[in-house]
C-alpha cells in the first residue's frame, strides 16, 4: 500500500510491484493472496492485542486485575505485535478498527467467562444447567 522505503535504483522489482498494486487498487482489484494475508494479520493482531491489554492491567486506583483465560505475551509475541503495528500496509484507521474489534471480543469473552463461572458455581459444580 505504501511506497517502498528504498531508492528506485537497484530496487526496480519492489517499485514495479508497488506500481502494479496501486493500479490494481485503483481498479478495485486485489489478489486472493492479499486478502488471505490481511486476514491472517488481522486474526493474529486481535489475539495479541487482547492478551497485551487485558491479561493483566491496573485500574485508576492501581489495583491489578487479570483475565485468567488470557496468558501474558512472551517477548517474541510482543515483538510480533509491534511489527504488525509498524507494518506500513496497515493504515492507522485499520489498526484502530482492529483494536475496537479486539475490545468487543474481550467484553464477550469476559461475559462468557463469568456466565460459565456462575453456572458452575451455583449448580453444585456442574457446568451444564438443565431447563427441565
Amino acid at each position: 500500500e505504501y511506497r517502498p522505503l528504498v531508492p528506485v535504483k537497484g530496487n526496480a522489482h519492489k517499485w514495479w510491484k508497488y506500481a502494479v498494486r496501486c493500479i490494481g487498487r485503483l481498479n478495485r482489484h486485489r489478489s486472493w493472496i492479499e486478502f488471505y494475508l490481511a486476514f491472517q494479520k488481522r486474526k493474529r493482531y486481535l489475539e495479541l492485542h487482547k492478551r497485551n491489554v487485558y491479561s493483566e492491567r491496573r485500574d485508576k486506583r492501581g489495583v491489578v486485575t487479570s483475565s485468567p483465560w488470557l496468558s501474558k505475551l512472551r517477548i517474541e509475541e510482543r515483538v510480533e505485535l509491534e511489527n504488525i503495528e509498524r507494518d506500513r500496509s496497515i493504515s492507522i484507521l485499520g489498526l484502530m478498527h482492529w483494536r475496537n474489534i479486539a475490545d468487543a471480543q474481550f467484553v464477550k469473552e469476559k461475559e462468557k467467562y463469568h456466565r460459565i463461572g456462575t453456572v458452575s458455581g451455583s449448580s453444585g459444580g456442574s457446568s451444564i444447567s438443565s431447563n427441565t
